[in-house]
């Protein structure tokens, strides 16, 4: 608890974490300040489903489905690979529309209220969770290095049937 902490600053400027607000305390923070532009949209609230891709000029080289079932402070700690054949063409349909994308692009997916799959947000990078894909016996660093140098991708061999889970602690040693 920080009693200096500028709430403003937390709601409009910092990274969202799990704290909620209640209207009062939003308009509180507010005040009598000047809101910057926002953006508002539809709340999803179904499950949310990340895709790990590699794309070669609109087309889908490899495509990794994931659930997120545990997320902690926006990092999914445990979640499965799937095969969505949905999911699989909603993927493909935005990649095969947009020119020239090439490596490594993450999405993120989540189920609206009448069970449609709508983008939350792409990046065009190896996602933070990514290493899961290891599981599969996939290491999607190295497929994005071997496209960039040119080298012809083997075809997956499983991209689902697997369920991950990631576990943090803390070594202590002399030094």
């Amino acid at each position: 608890l920080d009693g200096n902490a500028d709430r403003f600053d937390l709601l409009f400027n910092q990274k969202p974490t799990s704290i909620f607000s209640t209207l009062e305390e939003v308009i509180t923070s507010i005040g009598e300040k000047e809101m910057p532009p926002i953006l508002v949209s539809e709340y999803l609230p179904g499950n949310e489903l990340t895709i790990d891709t590699i794309v070669e000029d609109g087309v889908l080289l490899d495509c990794l489905i994931r659930t997120r079932t545990t997320i902690n402070s926006g990092i999914s700690t445990s979640g499965n690979f799937i095969n969505d054949k949905e999911v699989f063409n909603y993927i493909n349909k935005i990649v095969s529309s947009i020119p020239g994308l090439k490596g490594p692009i993450g999405f993120q997916i989540k189920k609206s209220a009448v069970g449609k799959y709508l983008l939350l947000e792409s990046n065009p990078r190896i996602q933070g969770t990514s290493v899961a894909a290891l599981g599969l016996g996939i290491n999607l660093p190295v497929r994005a290095v071997d496209q960039a140098l040119g080298i012809n991708l083997k075809k997956v061999p499983k991209s689902s049937g697997i369920s991950f889970i990631r576990y943090y602690q803390e070594a202590f040693y002399d030094s």
